[in-house]
């Protein structure tokens, strides 16, 4: 859907979230009496999640589509000599990287694909052509200091890209997270905050990942700060743990997973360890029996784990009497 972007000067009297310090793009009107969010998903309603979204980067020599906006980005893309430059497998892993903290601060996921190298912002710029964010680098001049351009998601296939100053120098900091800054344009840091951006964040009042205040690039941040987190979270919900089949929701699916691979020591998020330890235990299931809602369509009793698997919970004192009595009551 095609949506009105309002000039800059105006936005920021409009996207500021009284109650916290993060700000974001809305609420806007939309009629007589609603209001909606530039957001991923359903921009209608906040807390709900966006599903899966897709990322590409963007092959070096595309050029930008004539009705690409600003006159300050110019070129063709370069990203992949920068992360050539950089070493290209650190460099795809700390995109990666940025992206899974996102992921694990709300209900959003991600995953790559192809990019087919269709112009910046053109019609054919769109799933399955390239990913929903496309991540690329172009020179951006006339505007002091920018390292990088990230609209917040829209209308048109430019918003929710990523696209860094191909003008600048880029690094990876040595110091470890909260360190005195050594080198500024640090990869991970950039584009921590750019993709924020790019998922709807604005800037924040407070010295956190989506600031602009100088003052807080004086150290590393590589870590998202609670009001990065609060921000998220009020857009798409929190992150859910034991969603395994990264559905965005907590259903009987993810407890078949659970239940396929319940004693696995060498498990993943997605193969039943929704604690991150390592290990599909009873531990893993308490967490998805607080986390269980799937979506309104296919609300039911809540499933329970197999005989089997009850005995040997039982045995090792997880105590789901309480929890099996309710989950009776509620089936009566």
């Amino acid at each position: 859907m095609q949506r009105c972007v309002l000039a800059i000067g105006v936005l920021s009297a409009m996207f500021a979230n009284s109650a916290s310090a993060y700000n974001l793009f809305g609420p806007y009107p939309w009629g007589d009496d609603a209001t909606y969010y530039e957001k991923w998903g359903d921009i209608f309603t906040v807390g709900e999640p966006a599903g899966t979204i897709t990322w590409s980067i963007i092959p070096d020599g595309t050029p930008l589509d004539p009705s690409f906006p600003d006159p300050n980005i110019t070129g063709t893309s370069s990203l992949g000599a920068i992360l050539s430059e950089l070493g290209e497998a650190e460099a795809v892993a700390t995109i990666e990287r940025v992206l899974a903290k996102w992921s694990t601060a709300a209900n959003i996921y991600f995953v790559q694909v192809s990019d087919s190298g269709e112009p910046v912002n053109s019609a054919g710029a769109q799933p399955r052509a390239t990913g929903q964010i496309r991540f690329g680098a172009f020179e951006i001049t006339g505007t002091t200091g920018a390292v990088g351009y990230a609209p917040f998601p829209g209308g048109e296939s430019r918003e929710g890209d990523v696209l860094l100053n191909s003008n600048n120098t880029f690094f990876f900091d040595p110091g470890g997270e909260g360190d005195p800054i050594q080198i500024f344009n640090d990869l991970e840091s950039l584009l921590l905050h750019e993709v924020g951006h790019a998922l709807g964040m604005a800037h924040s009042d407070v010295c956190a990942v989506m600031s602009a205040d100088f003052n807080c690039f004086q150290y590393v941040n590589r870590e998202l700060d609670p009001d990065d987190i609060a921000g998220i979270e009020f857009l798409y919900g929190p992150a859910v743990k034991s969603d395994f089949d990264h559905d965005n929701y907590a259903t009987a699916a993810d407890l078949a997973v659970w239940e396929t691979h319940f004693g696995s020591t060498t498990a993943t998020a997605i193969a039943g360890d929704a604690t991150g330890e390592g290990l599909v235990s009873g531990d893993d299931f308490l967490l998805w029996q607080r986390e269980y809602a799937p979506p309104p369509a296919e609300l039911a009793a809540t499933p329970e784990p197999t005989s089997a698997l009850l005995a040997t919970l039982a045995w090792v004192g997880l105590g789901l009497r309480r929890f099996l009595t309710r989950s009776a009551v509620r089936t009566a």
